[in-house]
């Protein structure tokens, strides 16, 4: 679906070439699904409302998947993976203890 949105737009745009679109593309992506995690997460921490939890998942997996594509988010994935991936994993394993 994503790769059909960005065939879609690119003629519209007059950019460059389709590879700077796409960059684009994956880097405005990347700054929304970061912003959206940590709303996700103030949704919970701050005002007690689990809904969006599952979510998070999904849009952290988008992250992970774009920040491997590109060289320049290097430094940045892999702070995601010594330091969130874990943290997620021990919020996991807190919430199935205390949901068991």
């Amino acid at each position: 679906m994503q790769l059909a949105l960005i065939n879609n737009l690119w003629p519209q745009n007059q950019v460059p070439d389709y590879d700077t679109f796409k960059c684009w593309f994956d880097w405005m992506g990347l700054q929304r699904h970061i912003k959206c995690v940590g709303i996700f997460s103030r949704l919970y921490l701050r005002d007690g409302k689990r809904g969006y939890l599952k979510d998070i998942p999904r849009t952290f997996a988008y992250l992970k998947k774009v920040c491997e594509q590109y060289s320049e988010f290097a430094e940045f994935n892999h702070w995601l993976d010594e330091v969130v991936v874990p943290a997620i994993q021990d919020c996991e394993a807190l919430t199935a203890a205390t949901t068991a």
